[in-house]
């Protein structure tokens, strides 16, 4: 009794109720039919997805700024150095090339490529936001959309020659 009221104190009661909503969720889902293995899939992407969102807002929090201030800035240039990427690996056959496996070339070309546009991108930004002190927040609200309405623009201009990035 002691070491479950210790685990109790320790796991705490919000996790112990999303514990059990999962868990129930599963029965339930396993119950109408789903694949436990398909199930337990896309709960590891959403993992590891919804991970790698909250390791890019760390520097925001570790310098102090608001999190939504340059998040459409670094989405967008992650988005479009993954495209650059796929282009890139469609464009040469990295399997002859390298002897490589594609999937795992273009996802690091792909990281290089989002790592270099955020931070040209974003010291450009940050070079914005400290001439208009003051302001930070109206104009990051104005350069925010202002951003993904430009990317929109370029999404549909921009021509792939890759199957999976045209319409």
């Amino acid at each position: 009794m002691k070491t479950l009221k210790n685990f109790y104190e320790s796991f705490g009661l919000p996790r112990l109720i999303i514990a059990g909503f999962f868990i129930l969720l599963v029965v339930a889902s396993i119950l109408l039919g789903f694949s436990p293995a398909v199930l337990f899939s896309d709960v590891v992407k959403r993992w590891l997805m919804y991970g790698t969102l909250v390791l890019a807002m760390v520097p925001g929090i570790q310098s102090g700024i608001g999190l939504n201030f340059g998040i459409s800035l670094g989405i967008s240039s992650g988005l479009l150095g993954a495209v650059l990427a796929m282009e890139i690996s469609f464009l040469r056959d990295w399997n002859t090339v390298l002897g490589v496996g594609a999937p795992w070339l273009t996802l690091l070309l792909a990281l290089l490529f989002g790592v270099i546009l955020a931070a040209i991108v974003g010291t450009l930004y940050g070079m914005l936001l400290n001439r208009v002190k003051g302001s930070e927040m109206t104009v990051s609200t104005y350069v925010g959309f202002s951003v993904i309405a430009f990317m929109n623009i370029v999404w549909l201009s921009l021509s792939f020659k890759n199957g999976e990035l045209s319409w």
